[in-house]
Protein backbone atom coordinates (compact mmCIF):
# COMPACT_ATOMS: atom_id res chain seq x y z
CA UNK A 1 0.00 0.00 0.00
CA UNK A 2 2.49 2.66 1.19
CA UNK A 3 6.22 2.20 1.03
CA UNK A 4 9.44 3.69 -0.17
CA UNK A 5 9.73 3.34 -3.92
CA UNK A 6 11.44 4.83 -6.92
CA UNK A 7 9.67 7.58 -8.87
CA UNK A 8 11.42 8.56 -12.10
CA UNK A 9 14.76 7.42 -10.68
CA UNK A 10 14.33 9.29 -7.40
CA UNK A 11 13.50 7.59 -4.12
CA UNK A 12 10.11 8.41 -2.59
CA UNK A 13 9.30 7.90 1.11
CA UNK A 14 5.92 7.98 2.83
CA UNK A 15 6.05 9.07 6.49
CA UNK A 16 3.48 9.28 9.29
CA UNK A 17 4.02 12.23 11.66
CA UNK A 18 2.38 13.21 14.95
CA UNK A 19 1.96 16.81 16.07
CA UNK A 20 1.33 16.26 19.78
CA UNK A 21 0.16 19.40 21.58
CA UNK A 22 0.01 19.54 25.37
CA UNK A 23 -2.04 21.68 27.79
CA UNK A 24 0.56 24.47 27.61
CA UNK A 25 0.14 24.69 23.83
CA UNK A 26 3.61 23.21 23.35
CA UNK A 27 4.46 20.60 20.73
CA UNK A 28 6.70 17.59 21.19
CA UNK A 29 9.90 17.48 19.15
CA UNK A 30 12.41 14.65 19.02
CA UNK A 31 15.99 14.85 17.83
CA UNK A 32 17.07 12.83 14.80
CA UNK A 33 19.81 10.25 15.28
CA UNK A 34 23.33 11.05 14.11
CA UNK A 35 23.31 8.22 11.52
CA UNK A 36 20.31 9.41 9.45
CA UNK A 37 19.51 12.14 6.90
CA UNK A 38 19.69 15.56 8.59
CA UNK A 39 21.37 14.29 11.77
CA UNK A 40 20.62 16.09 15.03
CA UNK A 41 17.78 18.13 13.51
CA UNK A 42 14.62 18.37 15.61
CA UNK A 43 11.45 16.88 14.16
CA UNK A 44 7.90 15.93 14.94
CA UNK A 45 7.88 12.25 15.97
CA UNK A 46 6.86 9.53 13.54
CA UNK A 47 8.41 7.34 10.90
CA UNK A 48 8.25 5.52 7.61
CA UNK A 49 5.07 3.83 6.51
CA UNK A 50 5.79 0.17 5.80
CA UNK A 51 4.20 -1.74 2.93
CA UNK A 52 0.67 -2.92 3.74
CA UNK A 53 0.30 -0.26 6.47
CA UNK A 54 -2.08 2.67 6.39
CA UNK A 55 -0.71 6.02 7.56
CA UNK A 56 -2.69 5.69 10.82
CA UNK A 57 -1.37 2.19 11.49
CA UNK A 58 2.20 3.40 10.89
CA UNK A 59 1.64 6.37 13.18
CA UNK A 60 0.40 4.18 16.03
CA UNK A 61 3.29 1.72 15.58
CA UNK A 62 6.00 4.37 15.30
CA UNK A 63 4.80 6.46 18.25
CA UNK A 64 4.53 3.38 20.45
CA UNK A 65 8.05 2.29 19.42
CA UNK A 66 9.63 5.73 19.84
CA UNK A 67 7.74 7.20 22.77
CA UNK A 68 5.89 4.36 24.55
CA UNK A 69 2.80 6.46 23.91
CA UNK A 70 -0.45 5.39 22.31
CA UNK A 71 -2.18 8.29 20.53
CA UNK A 72 -5.89 7.96 21.28
CA UNK A 73 -7.30 11.05 19.59
CA UNK A 74 -4.90 11.62 16.69
CA UNK A 75 -6.75 13.04 13.71
CA UNK A 76 -5.50 13.22 10.13
CA UNK A 77 -4.61 16.87 9.66
CA UNK A 78 -2.70 17.48 6.45
CA UNK A 79 -0.33 16.03 3.87
CA UNK A 80 2.86 17.67 2.74
CA UNK A 81 4.93 16.69 -0.28
CA UNK A 82 8.54 17.83 -0.28
CA UNK A 83 11.38 17.26 -2.75
CA UNK A 84 14.87 16.99 -1.29
CA UNK A 85 17.79 16.91 -3.76
CA UNK A 86 18.04 13.11 -3.70
CA UNK A 87 14.55 11.92 -2.70
CA UNK A 88 10.97 13.03 -2.19
CA UNK A 89 8.85 12.61 0.90
CA UNK A 90 5.14 12.72 1.61
CA UNK A 91 4.29 13.51 5.22
CA UNK A 92 0.94 12.21 6.47
CA UNK A 93 0.42 14.51 9.44
CA UNK A 94 -1.80 13.73 12.40
CA UNK A 95 -2.58 16.13 15.23
CA UNK A 96 -3.52 15.31 18.82
CA UNK A 97 -4.21 17.56 21.79
CA UNK A 98 -3.52 15.84 25.11
CA UNK A 99 -3.56 17.44 28.56
CA UNK A 100 -0.39 15.85 29.94
CA UNK A 101 0.75 13.08 27.62
CA UNK A 102 3.16 10.64 29.22
CA UNK A 103 5.94 10.11 26.69
CA UNK A 104 9.20 8.23 27.19
CA UNK A 105 12.23 8.20 24.90
CA UNK A 106 12.39 4.48 24.06
CA UNK A 107 15.18 5.09 21.54
CA UNK A 108 17.18 7.41 23.82
CA UNK A 109 16.70 10.35 21.49
CA UNK A 110 16.52 13.83 23.00
CA UNK A 111 13.02 15.27 23.33
CA UNK A 112 11.64 18.71 24.10
CA UNK A 113 8.30 20.45 24.45
CA UNK A 114 8.53 23.58 22.32
CA UNK A 115 6.22 26.58 22.29
CA UNK A 116 4.60 26.92 18.88
CA UNK A 117 5.87 30.50 18.71
CA UNK A 118 9.44 29.21 19.18
CA UNK A 119 9.37 26.59 16.41
CA UNK A 120 11.02 28.96 13.94
CA UNK A 121 14.07 29.00 16.24
CA UNK A 122 14.51 25.22 15.98
CA UNK A 123 16.58 23.43 13.35
CA UNK A 124 13.81 21.42 11.65
CA UNK A 125 13.91 19.48 8.37
CA UNK A 126 12.76 21.68 5.45
CA UNK A 127 9.81 19.33 4.85
CA UNK A 128 8.47 20.34 8.29
CA UNK A 129 8.08 24.02 7.39
CA UNK A 130 4.49 23.50 6.25
CA UNK A 131 3.63 22.05 9.66
CA UNK A 132 5.16 25.07 11.40
CA UNK A 133 3.28 27.45 9.11
CA UNK A 134 -0.04 25.68 9.83
CA UNK A 135 0.59 25.66 13.58
CA UNK A 136 1.26 29.40 13.54
CA UNK A 137 -2.26 29.87 12.13
CA UNK A 138 -3.95 28.04 15.01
Amino acid sequence: MYQSHEIFGSKHIEVAVLVLINHQNRVLLTQRRCDVHLPDYWEFPGGKIESEETPKQALLREIQEELAYQPSQAQAWQKIDYQYPDFSVRLHIFKEHAEQPQVHSNEQQAMQWCAITELSNQQLPPANQGIVDALMQL
